[in-house]
């Protein structure tokens, strides 16, 4: 944000009050704050408004100018309220902010600055209008002496910390006069944006780790321990021996026991020979081996450890001594089985008998659980074996029933043709399609004097599918045409009565009657209001 003053900068505002303006647009001929001073800069303003008027500095922002601060104003040098009317707004250049000669060519309005840096200035002189030494920077030697000034050989002592030196004549005491350490032991590290940061000495035993936030190092207390000696205690049979016990370790393992070990989970222990395992068959002499049940232990076997197979010498291997039945067959073994195998033991009972079926997989077939014949693929099946009794019918035909309860189906003769019907021919004799002749037939009754009960139909075209009789509560009377109903509504919310009455009308006794609109009775034509009735036209 910068202070800009531009020429011909003017617009109106109808803004009222002390808040910032907003400005309407730029005046003929002139610009507007926005091009000419640029958003978020500030500008010298003035303020007219009649007899009110204010100036002071203000910020511009899109269509609008903020009053920052008041410089004069009609209102005693404060914020001007001011009222309702179009304001001239203009760029200004304030006479308390001015800078200007007098009539001797002096600067005017300039004050005694405290400090001022001095831009291209010329007829200024240094030997009467300055005072003090010039700096390096800007041209000087900063030193009055009359050469520059040599830090090797006119300046002595050591250069303070607070002007920009280490205090010291050092490299180490230069480090230790800058470094933020204060206690033997402590740790030097870069602390936020790299600066020297100092962390405490920690404590004996404790090991340099990094803060759970990852930002900066901290001493911690390890959580594990150090082995300082290993040794082999003698144990469930074993003992040993450990070599550089407090380095590196070696341990040697070695048992007492001698022979083949066994162990019990916990411990191990000498195995004994003929209960933990067989002493082996070195010792033995030719023959079959065989193991004692008790001990496991191995020996020859002798003749009376084998069974005899058959001790009739009446057999032969080539016949069973006694027959056995096999399948309700008697079997010796000295022929192949012929006979049928019974169905007492899941045969058929005969040997003509065969069955197909699965080839890939096992299959279960079930049958009833009673006597009954299998049909065939060769014969009809019979109305008594819930069949039609038939090998064939005609194609669309219906079936009939048998000349008897079990009879074979008949089909009919015929399919018939489109819009006839099934017609019963009677007892004894298959129906028939045949045309229908049955009709309703319709006359003109004016003449019944009693109530009838209109009947509706369930469909508007075509066939009559169904009907519908209304009871007492809807009569219809044909010498009189009176309809008759408890309530009568308008689908479409609207009554219609012809305006001519053409003939002649008693109104019933007890009834009311309404008619709407300009009725004309047509000549020669009354109608007849009953005492006891009424007759309203609307």
């Amino acid at each position: 944000m910068a202070l800009v003053v531009k020429d011909r900068v003017r617009e109106n505002s109808t803004t009222t009050g002390t808040g910032s303006l907003t400005l309407s647009g730029a005046v003929s001929g002139f610009q507007t704050f926005s091009s000419a001073i640029g958003n978020t800069n500030t500008t010298y303003y003035c303020i007219v408004n009649g007899a009110e008027w204010e100036v002071g500095l203000g910020t511009v922002s899109a269509g609008a100018l903020a009053r920052t601060t008041v410089l004069s104003s009609s209102n005693a040098g404060s914020l001007v309220a001011f009222t309702a009317g179009t304001k001239d707004v203009f760029c200004t250049y304030p006479s308390s902010k001015g800078i200007y000669t007098d009539a001797s060519g002096n600067a005017i309005a300039l004050g005694t600055p405290a400090s001022a840096t001095l831009t291209n200035a010329t007829g200024l002189p240094l030997t009467t209008g300055v005072t003090g030494t010039l700096p390096i920077a800007n041209g000087g030697t900063g030193s009055t002496a009359t050469a520059h000034t040599s830090l090797t050989t006119n300046v002595t002592g050591t250069l303070p910390i607070a002007n920009g030196g280490t205090n010291a004549t050092t490299a180490s005491a230069a480090f230790n006069s800058l470094s933020p350490l204060t206690t033997a032991g402590d740790t030097l590290y870069g602390g936020t944006s790299g600066a020297g940061t100092r962390l405490a000495i920690g404590t004996a035993g404790q090991v340099l780790t990094v803060n759970t936030g990852a930002t900066a190092p901290q001493w911690s207390t390890p959580t594990t321990g150090t082995v300082t000696s290993v040794s082999v205690t003698s144990a469930n049979g074993f003992a040993g021996t450990v070599a550089t016990a407090t380095t590196t370790p070696a341990i040697t393992l070695t048992t007492s026991i001698t022979g083949v070990l066994k162990g019990n989970g916990t411990a191990i222990s000498a195995a004994t020979s003929g209960t933990d395992y067989s002493a082996g068959t070195s010792a033995l002499a030719t023959g079959i081996v065989k193991s004692t049940t008790t001990t496991g232990a191995l020996s020859i076997a002798v003749a009376a450890d084998f069974p005899t197979l058959n001790q009739n010498t009446t057999g032969s291997a080539a016949t069973l001594t006694t027959a056995r039945s096999i399948y309700g067959n008697n079997f010796d073994g000295s022929a192949n089985i012929t006979a049928i195998i019974a169905s007492t033991y899941g045969g058929t009972g005969n040997g003509f008998t065969k069955f197909t079926g699965a080839t890939t997989a096992e299959k279960t077939y079930t049958l009833p659980d009673a006597t009954c014949s299998i049909l065939t693929s060769n014969a009809a099946v019979t109305v008594a074996q819930g069949g039609t009794g038939n090998t064939s019918a005609t194609a669309y035909a219906l079936l009939a029933g048998g000349t008897t309860s079990t009879g074979a189906y008949q089909s009919l003769a015929s399919v018939g043709t489109t819009g006839q019907v099934l017609t019963s021919n009677g007892a004894g004799a298959l129906p028939t399609f045949q045309t229908s002749s049955a009709g309703v037939t319709v006359t003109n009754d004016t003449s019944t004097s009693s109530a009838l009960y209109p009947t509706f139909t369930s469909a508007t075209s075509g066939s009559i599918s169904g009907v519908s009789v209304t009871s007492s509560k809807l009569t219809f009377v044909p010498s009189t045409g009176s309809v008759t109903a408890p309530q009568v509504a308008a689908s479409n919310g609207i009554f219609v009565n012809n305006m001519t009455i053409g003939a002649n009308y008693t109104i019933p006794t007890g009834y009311g009657a309404h008619s709407v609109g300009a009725v004309t009775l047509s000549s020669g034509v009354s109608v007849t209001v009953p005492s006891g009735s009424r007759w309203v036209v609307l």
